[in-house]
């Protein structure tokens, strides 16, 4: 009898814990809540002293409010820095870590889970470029903070699509972005990224298959199919050195690889108020090298909370 009792008080607690929880967090991002509120002081130090947009970043600033989805090339981005042959010269000659944890088993990491932030990697060099922090700052309308960051060989499987394969939302914030970078050509056999447009908060489809906070959303693919356009969900089919900046709160999915593997770096980049933390370590190393660096940058590079596990979406 106790027994029962106090399983029945455990489940009422539960009950009450997670009723509360995601109250909390459907307030905490409302969008004049999380927008206005929530990251002020963010907002306000973009206001003060923002990062100056290129010709190219202005272009794909623009794509981004549009549609939630811009590309690019490194070229493009990094003119003449020979980006694209250090990213891939590095590979050639780092082997992938052995025994990674992480719950994406189609994945081959190279980065350690919890990696130390070193600015002379060659990918977190490119990740707190400020012409790249310039796009994430001018999209989110505020100063941002780098999240994550990893290299990963997308390995060639069969069998149902698992955790990010889905459709999906990414979870919690009104906004993100990403950036991806391709380095070898992917296309339908190498699981390209692929994105349903203007699926945004406050686009035009923004309003199908919400996230549910703390939660992401994932939806059926029939589902998708049938309530979004044809036209607007595009496979990024494209060669090595493509870039590709979009919103992960929009629907997407990636990593469908059949026959061929697919190498892709990714930086995350959010709002301060981003409750998952970062996933780096910032040694006193890093702040050596952070000095005489702009302060967008060491900002970017000042999130606290160090996540110990894999990101869950």
């Amino acid at each position: 009898m106790w027994v029962k009792t106090i399983r029945s008080i455990q489940s009422m607690l539960t009950a009450l814990y997670r009723f509360f929880l995601y109250r909390y967090f459907e307030i905490r991002n409302s969008w004049c809540i999380w927008f206005a509120i929530v990251n002020r002081r963010a907002r306000a130090l973009f206001k003060k002293n923002p990062l100056p947009l290129s010709t190219e970043g202005e272009r794909i600033v623009r794509s981004l409010r549009e549609s939630g989805i811009a590309t690019t090339t490194l070229e493009a981005l990094f003119l003449n820095e020979r980006a694209f042959e250090n990213m891939t010269h590095w590979i050639k000659t780092h082997e992938p870590k052995e025994n990674m944890e992480g719950k994406k088993k189609f994945l081959r990491e190279y980065f350690d889970l919890i990696p130390d932030a070193d600015l002379d990697d060659i990918f977190l060099k490119y990740a707190i470029d400020e012409r790249v922090l310039a796009i994430a700052q001018h999209y989110l309308e505020m100063w941002v903070q780098l999240t994550h960051y990893h290299l990963a060989e997308t390995l060639p499987q069969e069998g149902t699509p698992v955790q990010s394969q889905r459709w999906h939302r990414d979870p919690e914030e009104k906004r993100i972005l990403k950036m991806f970078i391709y380095l070898n050509d992917v296309d339908e056999e190498a699981g390209p990224f692929t994105y349903a447009k203007k699926t945004v908060y406050g686009q035009e489809y923004g309003h199908l298959f919400p996230q549910k906070p703390p939660e992401g959303s994932y939806p059926s693919e029939e589902s998708v199919i049938s309530t979004v356009p044809y036209e607007l969900i595009e496979s990024m089919i494209a060669p090595a050195g493509t870039v590709i900046f979009c919103d992960t709160s929009g629907l997407h999915f990636g990593g469908r690889a059949k026959s061929k593997s697919r190498f892709m770096f990714t930086a995350s980049y959010h709002a301060p108020s981003f409750t998952e933390g970062v996933r780096y370590t910032v040694t006193q190393k890093t702040k050596e090298q952070l000095k005489g660096r702009g302060p967008a940058v060491a900002f970017a590079l000042s999130g606290k909370r160090i996540r110990t596990e894999p990101l869950h979406h």
